[in-house]
């Protein structure tokens, strides 16, 4: 008999102890408030990872496109470009260019001097295959040649036509070292003609 009262005795107390923790973790269970803390923490925490992977994205696509960019630079500079032409002070300057890529066009031309100075710029006309010229104002020829450094004698000077191009639908550039020669030509019996003389290649 008092066997009996000890067992109910001590499954009344296990009993008591089950009911404390069950109601232990009914209290620490998580609320709808939790429940809706957790959903509006992961929703946030979605939308940054979007964020993130966007602009991984982004960055990708900038270092992919500024690639493609320096390959296209790389090919300019191998572009080879020959340039010449010759006209009086007072015509303007006519430029004959010659590539050799038939996938290169030749878009526009600048005048620049050794510091990089521009004095102006000429479209560029196709006249046949991978040949095109450019017309130079003659005053601005003038002021060009002024700013050049001398190259081996006073009346010529080392200067630099900018040509830019398109490769694969982008425009380039490549830079052309000239010489522009400043001399005269046989004109009016006893006299002479003033010229420009141009030439250079890369």
């Amino acid at each position: 008999m008092q066997a009996i009262a000890i067992a109910g005795l001590v499954i009344g107390t296990v009993s008591a102890v089950a009911a404390i923790f069950a109601a232990w973790f009914a209290w620490k269970a998580p609320t709808k408030s939790d429940l809706q803390r957790v959903e509006e923490n992961t929703a946030e925490t979605s939308e940054r990872l979007d964020k993130v992977r966007t602009h991984i994205a982004r960055v990708d696509e900038r270092l992919h496109d500024q690639h493609s960019r320096d390959l296209l630079i790389a090919e300019a500079q191998r572009v080879a470009i020959a340039v010449s032409g010759s006209n009086e002070f007072s015509d303007p300057l006519k430029l004959s260019f010659k590539i050799k890529d038939p996938k290169v066009v030749l878009t526009y031309i600048e005048m620049l001097n050794d510091v990089g100075t521009l004095f102006g710029s000429a479209d560029c006309e196709p006249t046949e295959d991978l040949s095109f010229t450019a017309i130079l104002d003659n005053s601005a020829v003038q002021r060009w040649f002024s700013s050049g450094k001398p190259d081996q004698a006073f009346n010529r000077r080392s200067l630099r036509v900018r040509a830019h191009m398109h490769i694969a639908e982008r425009v380039v550039y490549r830079d052309v070292p000239i010489s522009l020669i400043s001399g005269t030509r046989p004109g009016q019996p006893n006299s002479g003609v003033q010229v420009f003389i141009l030439e250079g290649n890369c």
